[in-house]
């Protein structure tokens, strides 16, 4: 038993974004674009070539993404990191992460294998912990466990997915211990276990964990019991850090007060309760990921400005301090509180440099069925401040929720085309089948009401984007009383083609095929001016749409070049 080394999996799994068949689907045209529209530069090296010259002098940041490298293992960037460090360390290993998308690959038939510049260092290894929070589906757990098992390693499970599932179903997995409760305290116990040092009496204290053991299966009869939460800050190492370049994600509630109905969030690791850290914690935090060399935050809870009086009095902290200076920060937020201009000015003096607002529809009866408790007139103020004080906004849009109606559709369309923020994420509303699921949506009586039904297979749509023929792969197959899933999925593509028309002035991030040679909107937002970021995305949208579309290369070059002047962006060779 190698007992240096634990290896961690984590990250989105890449059935994770519905916009991935149009990025794969014009992967060619893409380089292509690259490598006419800037001569003889790839995609590969965008980032080594372009950078942007409006910053603070700092002159090696650019707004292009690192491409993937054949046989070079990336960088894995999840906010559970580092607890699942902590745990491993306590428990006498080091661990290492990998990006689930950079491990696993798709082989035939559907299958998932392991990547090839993975096979042999995975041999240092006798125990994988792999977090399920972004695996969607579970037929690819099952598929990835599989291919781990082949390899005659140790499998621990953890995270969402694995939470939500059923033990039956769990059981038909081939894992070594499932942990379906939080980590903290927890994950040291099973490593622990696996080696030796701690007998198996000390499984049964892990709420919600299954294992097994000499071909039998057992589970904790421990009652299920939440960490403190408030008072316990695990912090990124110094290195860990280092590797990703000054940004670091942070957690600093588990729950949620509202309860909306499409959201599994109030109710993850079976969580019920809302729990927050206190505005001077979150500080104290922050102040030492700085000192450890964090330059940019990225706060993963689902509403991090509420409650308003927390957010208000951090902001305060940070100003105070100076620590606004040289951190800037991203995160989730209700329109509700943005709709106040003098606390969307206070956030912006803060340090905070990108919100992504939860719109989610231009309807308000459709607001109202999802339980929002926001209206339409506050999500259009909310995109209007953060546009005013230069707070850089993606808004997202939730499509075909049940009510959903070509009405309703033609209302948010029309809301996009008022007012829009400079980036627009556009999801197709996706149910959650799993039995027993908390989501208040899938319950009985709303099932009932909508006219719910469907399944948890595919979805499998062939739509035509740009006049070229793209399979569309979905979690779930879905339809109610008032709209199918591929009416929808019709709907969502149309917002795209509207904002390249410039019918909506923000770019639509998650279906542009070029969206992975970018870093996301909330590092751009980090060191570039908002104005200058904003005619990035929306030169982008509009130069790759003329250059799919036919239009002279000389034509697209040159308007490719106005974008980059005014985006600040200066070409290096």
């Amino acid at each position: 038993m190698n007992r240096e080394r634990i290896l961690i999996l984590a990250g989105m799994s890449r059935d994770g974004f519905q916009g991935d068949p149009i990025v794969d689907g014009f992967a060619g045209e893409t380089a292509a674009f690259c490598g006419e529209v800037f001569g003889d530069t790839v995609a590969g090296r965008l980032d080594k070539e372009i950078v942007y010259s409006g910053g603070n002098g700092d002159a090696s940041f650019s707004p292009f993404q690192s491409q993937p490298v054949s046989g070079i293992r990336q960088v894995c960037q999840t906010g559970v990191g580092p607890i699942l460090a902590a745990e491993a360390r306590a428990a006498g290993f080091h661990s290492d992460f990998a990006s689930l998308q950079d491990f696993f690959v798709d082989g035939e038939d559907y299958s998932i294998a392991i990547a090839q510049h993975w096979v042999e260092p995975l041999s240092a290894y006798d125990i994988v912990a792999l977090s399920t929070t972004f695996v969607l589906k579970f037929e690819t757990l099952r598929a990835m466990v599989d291919a781990l098992k082949a390899k005659g390693k140790i499998v621990i499970l953890g995270g969402v997915l694995a939470n939500k599932l059923g033990d039956l179903s769990l059981w038909t997995l081939n894992f070594d211990y499932c942990l379906k409760s939080e980590a903290e305290g927890r994950l040291r116990v099973i490593l622990e276990h696996c080696t030796g040092v701690q007998k198996e009496e000390a499984l049964e204290t892990l709420p919600g964990l299954l294992w097994r053991a000499n071909a039998s299966m057992s589970k904790s009869s421990a009652s299920f019991s939440l960490i403190d939460f408030e008072s316990n800050s695990v912090l990124a190492e110094t290195q860990w850090i280092a590797d990703r370049g000054g940004v670091v994600q942070y957690e600093s509630v588990r729950g949620c007060p509202f309860r909306c109905e499409f959201c599994d969030y109030p109710y993850l690791m079976g969580n019920k309760t809302f729990r927050m850290k206190s505005a001077d914690q979150i500080f104290e935090d922050w102040r030492e990921l700085y000192e450890r060399g964090a330059r940019h935050v990225d706060a993963l809870d689902s509403l991090f400005t509420v409650p308003k009086k927390r957010a208000t009095r951090l902001a305060g902290l940070l100003i105070s301090s100076g620590l606004a200076q040289g951190l800037t920060w991203a995160c989730y937020a209700r329109a509700t509180e943005l709709a106040d201009a003098e606390f969307v000015s206070l956030l912006q003096r803060a340090g905070c440099r990108y919100v992504f607002l939860g719109i989610e529809s231009g309807s308000q009866l459709i607001l109202n069925n999802m339980r929002k408790v926001t209206k339409v007139v506050d999500n259009a103020r909310a995109i209007r401040n953060c546009n005013s004080v230069g707070l850089y906004a993606s808004s997202g849009i939730l499509v075909g929720f049940p009510g959903e109606t070509e009405e309703t559709i033609v209302e948010t369309k029309a809301f996009l085309g008022e007012q829009s923020s400079p980036s627009v994420h556009v999801f197709v509303w996706i149910p959650d089948f799993t039995e027993g699921t908390p989501v208040p949506i899938m319950q009985e009586d709303r099932v009932a009401r909508f006219g719910i039904r469907g399944k948890g297979g595919q979805g499998a749509y062939t739509k035509v984007v740009w006049g070229k023929s793209v399979d569309f792969h979905l979690r779930t197959e879905w339809a109610h009383s008032s709209m199918t899933q591929e009416r929808a999925l019709e709907h969502a593509l149309d917002i795209g083609r509207l904002a390249r028309a410039g019918h909506i002035w923000g770019e639509d991030f998650s279906f542009a095929p070029y969206r992975t040679m970018l870093k996301h909107p909330s590092i751009l937002a980090a060191r570039m001016a908002y104005e200058h970021q904003a005619e990035f995305a929306i030169g982008m949208k509009y130069v790759y749409d003329a250059y799919i579309r036919g239009s002279p290369i000389s034509h697209v070059v040159q308007r490719t070049k106005v974008c980059m002047s005014k985006a600040q962006l200066e070409l290096l060779v």
